[in-house]
């Protein structure tokens, strides 16, 4: 459920949920403010915020890239050669960083120094194996192949 209050001249909503951190937001009106709160909760309900955003200040993305690499990889077909990609890019100096603090920059500057190296559809099918392990299931551990918690 979710609290409305008046704070000055706003209109301050929190919500919480058991299982996902709080959220809370300002708004000039009690209107806007009811309906975000219902908003936000529906999609708390359907599982469209992540649990805890904090696991994401404590998980690496070369954690995240092993965690993918042994247990979702080597059951393709095609593990021999998205491995040696994931392999090849845990050398990488990017893998140290929390996924909380990783931006599109980051990722921008990977491929810049990928295209010096290799053409541009080499680049583009490691950043398509590079995507799928952060995609948000994988990230919040709610796959069936991923348990991060």
């Amino acid at each position: 459920m979710a609290t409305i209050r008046k704070r000055e001249s706003k209109w301050q909503v929190q919500v919480r949920r058991k299982g996902s951190t709080p959220v809370s937001r300002s708004f000039l009106s009690r209107k806007d403010a009811a309906e975000w709160a219902r908003q936000t909760e529906a999609l708390i309900d359907r599982r469209g915020l992540p649990p805890d955003a904090r696991i994401l200040d404590t998980l690496t993305l070369g954690e995240l890239v092993v965690r993918y690499r042994d247990s979702v990889v080597v059951a393709k077909r095609s593990a021999p050669i998205e491995g040696a990609i994931l392999n090849a890019f845990l050398r990488h100096a990017l893998v140290s960083l929390p996924l909380g603090s990783i931006s599109p920059a980051h990722f921008s500057a990977y491929r810049d120094e990928r295209l010096a190296v290799v053409g541009s559809s080499t680049v583009i099918r490691e950043l398509g194996v590079l995507s799928t392990p952060l995609k948000l299931p994988y990230v919040i551990g709610q796959s069936r192949c991923l348990a991060i918690r």
